[in-house]
């Protein structure tokens, strides 16, 4: 996993954002975090444009700058397993 790195685009008060970033932590797998409290009109960009309703939005990122779309917390579960 060293040659991947994740980007969440979370909440603070999700839990489903912390457990993400849990999971990463728990692997210890680099992940940045953008924090998107005081962001609104941001993040509905963000949503949209990955055609994603809810956060956590995880991106994987690989050594050679592929960009894959995970999903969700559950989906960062099934993609690390």
């Amino acid at each position: 996993m060293a040659d991947k790195y994740y980007f969440l685009w979370a909440k603070s008060d999700c839990e489903w954002c912390i457990k993400a970033a849990d999971l990463l932590n728990t692997k210890a797998i680099s992940y940045t975090t953008f924090t998107m409290d005081k962001q609104q009109d941001l993040l509905k960009e963000v949503k949209e444009n990955f055609k994603w309703e809810t956060v956590p939005i995880i991106l994987e990122v690989s050594s050679n700058g592929q960009t894959n779309f995970v999903g969700g917390y559950d989906d960062l579960e099934k993609h690390l397993s």
